[in-house]
């Protein structure tokens, strides 16, 4: 009788234990950056006239030209300047299991010029996700940071191109 109760306590304990490791899982987060030219044109980051050179580790290393459809219908609310860009233009995005311990870095040059650029992601629990879109400013060669905040009742949020600020 004491091995049942032995068998059914470990049992037990092995279910609640794998039950927590269960609930920590995340669906991971993402930064969707949409590109404009320097008269504010939306730019599909497919296009040739884009070369993307990404940051030395992490996130920054990962970036790659999106899918056109980069904000599925429902996941995050957009201004309707932007929904006709959703689904015609690419962007470039970058992700992270669960979410973005440290900021991620991008420069993109169009042309000649390039334009660097910092995400600053706020703070978020271990096991946290979010989703970021992001929209550019016009154009312009330098440095830019934006510092991102935690989307509100929502899996992601748009973040205007207003939020980017220009860094020495």
């Amino acid at each position: 009788m004491n091995k049942i109760y032995t068998l059914a306590f470990a049992a037990a304990i092995m279910l609640f234990v794998a039950g927590a490791t269960l609930a920590q899982t995340c669906p991971g987060s993402y930064v969707t950056y949409l590109i404009r030219d320097k008269n504010g044109k939306p730019v599909d980051a497919a296009s040739s006239k884009v070369t993307l050179a990404a940051g030395a580790s992490g996130a920054s290393k990962r970036w790659k030209v999106s899918l056109k459809e980069w904000a599925p219908s429902g996941s995050i609310v957009l201004p309707d300047v932007i929904k006709p860009l959703n689904g015609t233009i690419s962007g470039l995005t970058t992700s992270q299991f669960c979410n973005f311990p440290e900021p991620a870095t991008l420069s993109v040059t169009i042309g000649r010029k390039t334009m660097h650029l910092t995400f600053n992601f706020p703070p978020m629990d271990e096991y946290d996700s979010a989703d970021f879109v992001v929209d550019s400013p016009k154009f312009k060669a330098g440095k830019y940071a934006i510092t991102l905040a935690m989307p509100t009742g929502r899996r992601g949020d748009y973040y205007a191109a207003t939020g980017w600020k220009r860094v020495r």
